[in-house]
């Protein structure tokens, strides 16, 4: 059988009449590592920006002009294109309320969907007795059984305080205080810009991009814990760590391990946009309810220190920087007319 058939043979499986695919992985990465792409797997789209819907009889996929005609290309002829953002095109929750049939189930991925984004798909068809539903395993990943990428095991490596500014255990304290001013014990931290960052630490898991699959929590009195794959975790990493009081764990146990701080009577912090539903189901047993806030990452990121703003500059010289091999004669002679020659189709 084909992608398209195992996955509905999947669906059927689930018990569900539509799957909604998108592009992102589960920390919400613009550009994911390969292992993650499974929206490109199953519809052949290889821009960087869409998102696939299936049913039990349609396969869609939504994208934006930047990818039209590549996706026309792309796309077999068991996909429609769906023009996103142009006049008269409804987008992807409106379409599951206006083509699905009372009562019809649409599964996702819990890790794959942030908090506030599951809330604006539910508000939209839950009036028309549509349910949203979180599987507990992803059905791409039941087909994707063979040539599937495997996640990054390069060493991590530090970012050096010539370029940081800031050490690890001064961010974290400052963290642990907007947590303890907002009531709560833990803030899990899911996007790996603010991860690497935080930490001092780049890798190689993205295209183009110095980051690491991970996810961190950062708790009242200031210590942390790592969950990625411990592996990479160099006796350098591993001081570095140790000396600002953050633990290591496997990236797996991140939820089992949120789940047991709430047990404990702990209460976490968690950004709507950029923290995934699973997460939020990790932090909600036993009647807790969790702090749903934008933290005070993003603005502790965009304050650069004198360090910072002086690596920018370096940076910004250097990239812009032109080396001739040759020194460049410009004919002065030339008419305006000859430079600015019209172009007639």
């Amino acid at each position: 059988m084909g992608v398209l058939e195992d996955l509905r043979s999947a669906m059927a499986e689930a018990k569900v009449d539509a799957v909604v695919i998108p592009t992102n992985d589960p920390h919400f990465c613009e550009m994911p590592p390969e292992h993650f792409a499974r929206r490109e797997f199953v519809t052949g789209f290889t821009g960087s920006a869409g998102t696939a819907v299936v049913t039990t009889e349609e396969a869609l996929l939504w994208t934006d002009a930047r990818y039209f005609l590549q996706a026309d290309k792309e796309l077999s002829d068991q996909w429609k294109l769906v023009k996103d953002r142009t006049p008269g095109v409804p987008g992807i929750h409106e379409w599951l309320r206006d083509n699905l049939r009372e009562g019809d189930k649409v599964g996702v991925d819990p890790t794959l969907f942030a908090i506030a984004a599951s809330e604006r798909i539910k508000s939209c068809i839950q009036p028309k007795n549509i349910e949203l539903v979180f599987l507990s395993d992803n059905l791409v990943d039941k087909t994707w059984t063979s040539g599937r990428p495997p996640l990054s095991a390069d060493p991590l490596r530090i970012h050096p305080m010539k370029y940081a500014g800031l050490k690890v255990e001064d961010k974290l304290s400052k963290i642990s205080e907007s947590i303890v001013a907002k009531q709560a014990t833990d803030l899990l931290v899911s996007k790996l810009d603010d991860i690497a960052w935080i930490l001092n630490l780049r890798g190689s898991d993205v295209p183009n991009t110095p980051l690491f699959v991970s996810y961190l929590i950062i708790r009242d009195d200031a210590t942390a814990t790592l969950f990625c794959d411990q592996t990479r975790i160099t006796a350098e990493v591993s001081e570095l760590l140790t000396s600002s009081n953050v633990s290591v764990s496997a990236y797996e146990d991140t939820f089992p391990h949120v789940s047991s701080r709430v047990s404990q009577g702990g209460r976490f912090w968690l950004d709507p946009g950029s923290t995934s539903v699973a997460a939020f189901e990790a932090s909600s047993v036993d009647g807790s309810a969790p702090l749903k806030a934008e933290t005070p990452i993003e603005l502790m990121k965009a304050k650069k220190t004198e360090v910072e703003m002086a690596a920018m500059k370096s940076a910004y010289l250097k990239g812009t920087k032109a080396e001739f091999s040759e020194p460049v004669r410009f004919d002065t002679s030339a008419s305006r007319e000859q430079c600015w020659e019209p172009v007639r189709s």
